[in-house]
């Protein structure tokens, strides 16, 4: 959660650390807990406090939410080291907690399936967080490479993060750096697998055209991040636009989308970087280096509505 306003942190809650407790992607700064920010998990959403970065006077603010077990954590022992896990296989996503051990070491994720998308941060102590992407740079070997959520570096490659060892579908892996794995720390995992019609990690190679690439994902999508690779580049967020003539009546993006926040800052709202969300994918509308220099290597990662495989209605927003 954000406030869409600029100098407001991140706000990453989830339902295994408990309530009013919080880290920012825009920081390296440790757990911050907040009486005031968000105050209760509910089956169909959420309870914030009067804190301005999640619920300011006349804020627009930002949300995206992934719902793993309903707040129910169990034990997973299926990795060297045990985690505190909560894990939804049709939605494709887990929560796992770990005491960080410092050496290489393999975590049960519950998916089922070889994640495509894991985000580490220590809660304990101010690190950054590690990233890694399946389709990172088109790389047939990402998991000798990592990106960090709160900075604009481009891909590195670093054994100490993932410890060289592909995820797989049982566990991933982490090594000694303290990005993903600080000896005693409170670690957290945020771990995504594709679902088919529903959620997609891939990339694509810009040709500095405002006629841009194409990108297919399978789906309508709701929530679309970007990220430049082989250089500097903000971690972009794009979301479902309702802002048309016709919101009223029927809930559809207007396009082209061009408000984009950033993962990786504090700043407000940007714009001048349109996309296309389309019915299958997006299609990049400008020649702006946050997501179209001419070769330059950029990820997606993208969601939309629970697929109709599991859902015989129509999902809403």
């Amino acid at each position: 959660a954000s406030a869409d306003q600029a100098g407001t942190n991140w706000g990453w809650f989830d339902s295994t650390r408990g309530v009013q407790k919080y880290i920012s992607s825009n920081a390296t700064t440790a757990q911050t807990t907040d009486s005031n920010s968000l105050t209760a998990f509910g089956s169909d959403g959420f309870t914030v406090g009067s804190t301005a970065a999640f619920n300011g006077n006349f804020f627009l603010l930002s949300a995206f939410a992934w719902r793993a077990n309903g707040g129910t954590t169990a034990t997973n022992d299926t990795g060297d080291t045990d985690t505190t896990l909560q894990s939804s296989v049709p939605g494709g996503f887990s929560i796992v907690k770990w005491t960080g051990t410092g050496s290489a070491t393999t975590l049960g994720h519950g998916l089922g399936v070889a994640p495509k998308l894991i985000i580490v941060k220590d809660t304990t102590n101010a690190n950054d967080w590690g990233v890694y992407h399946g389709a990172i740079s088109g790389t047939s070997d990402p998991q000798t490479d990592y990106l960090l959520l709160n900075s604009t570096a481009a891909v590195a490659d670093d054994a100490t993060y993932w410890n060289d060892t592909a995820p797989t579908t049982d566990v991933f892996s982490v090594g000694t750096n303290a990005d993903t794995n600080t000896s005693s720390a409170v670690m957290m995992a945020y771990v995504w697998a594709e679902i088919e019609g529903y959620s997609r990690f891939t990339s694509y190679i810009g040709n500095g055209n405002a006629n841009g690439p194409t990108i297919w994902l399978g789906f309508l999508p709701r929530i679309v991040w970007i990220k430049r690779t082989d250089s500097t580049g903000d971690w972009n967020v794009y979301k479902w636009d309702t802002t048309s003539a016709n919101a009223g009546y029927m809930d559809l993006p207007m396009n082209p989308i061009e408000a984009r926040l950033e993962l990786n800052t504090g700043n407000s709202r940007d714009t001048g970087e349109p996309i296309d969300f389309l019915a299958t994918g997006i299609k990049i509308k400008d020649d702006d280096g946050h997501i179209n220099t001419s070769g330059g290597k950029y990820l997606v990662c993208a969601w939309g509505n629970k697929p109709f495989t599991y859902n015989n209605t129509l999902s809403t927003p």
